[in-house]
């Protein structure tokens, strides 16, 4: 059997659209998968059908970064077979939607300081053309630096001083949500919660692997369920931590590629896990 339970689609940081990857994925000959787009549900309602049409299991999903402790950073976990109509969860989201509105208005106004004055019609326009099934507001953050790649890109050295004003301020603003926050609303849709490429933390952000271990502990305490034990992101040492650490606190063991469509990346199909993976999934996740 084929999974992967963490593709991105156009809605977030991916390339393709839900449709889209459906044919990739039975043609990939894939069985069961999940887009776990970064803090919005806008695909999901195109990949439940998409994904249903093309014979292919689908689960709901949804990617969250959050603020562990005090450390602004990506630390991510994926939520799966969720009530998408949650309250708390919807609460979140609309949250989640201004605040990267407001990171819209600031990227601009550091661009107009720097003398690149980009207006708020012309992202739209260029959203509108460029992802007609998914230009609504939540899409700005991608939208504009998609935008000025291609308004800079004809010199490489100055996109990448602009691109750099624009992270040095963005993690000024603290954007990550706090885990407990995201915790409390994936608790209240009832979803299953599983800790996302695991081993980036200890070669990004220097976590030892008895941090990791404790923010796992303190996971746990919060409603954790799982950890993404096969993904790229993990080198074949820390597959081998993070599976001995899911079985030591008997949490649900996943696989995801993080499969954005990008040339060069690996295709859908091509994720590797162990065969009783599969099992698993299906006895703790599909059957919930």
């Amino acid at each position: 059997m084929k999974i992967d339970l963490h593709v991105h689609s156009v809605a977030a940081e991916g390339v393709f659209t839900p449709a889209e990857l459906a044919v990739k994925a039975k043609a990939g000959g894939m069985e069961i998968i999940s887009i776990a787009d970064n803090g919005t549900l806008q695909a999901q309602p195109e990949a439940i059908n998409e994904f249903n049409k093309a014979g292919i299991t689908y689960m709901p999903g949804i990617e969250f970064g959050m603020r562990y402790l005090n450390l602004d950073a990506d630390l991510g976990v994926c939520g799966y077979n969720f009530d998408m109509k949650n309250d708390k969860l919807l609460k979140l989201l609309s949250i989640m939607e201004k605040d990267a509105i407001e990171n819209v208005k600031l990227k601009l106004k550091i661009l107009k300081k720097e003398g690149y004055e980009i207006s708020e019609e012309k992202l739209k326009k260029f959203a509108e053309k460029k992802y007609p099934n998914y230009s609504d507001k939540f899409l700005g953050a991608r939208v504009i630096n998609d935008y000025i790649q291609d308004y800079l890109k004809a010199n490489t050295l100055v996109w990448q001083y602009v691109e750099g004003l624009l992270v040095k301020n963005e993690v000024k603003k603290n954007h990550y949500r706090k885990c407990e926050e995201i915790m409390e609303a994936l608790n209240a849709a009832n979803a299953t919660i599983v800790l996302a490429r695991p081993g980036f933390y200890e070669t990004e952000y220097g976590f030892s692997a008895y941090e990791v271990e404790k923010m796992v502990q303190n996971m746990i305490s919060m409603g954790l369920d799982g950890i993404e034990v096969f993904t790229p992101r993990n080198s074949p040492f820390h597959q081998n931590y993070y599976l001995g650490l899911a079985r030591k606190y008997n949490l649900v063991i996943t696989a995801g590629s993080e499969y954005i469509g990008k040339k060069g990346e690996k295709e859908l199909n091509e994720i590797e896990y162990p065969g009783w993976v599969d099992q698993q999934i299906k006895a703790r996740l599909l059957s919930k």
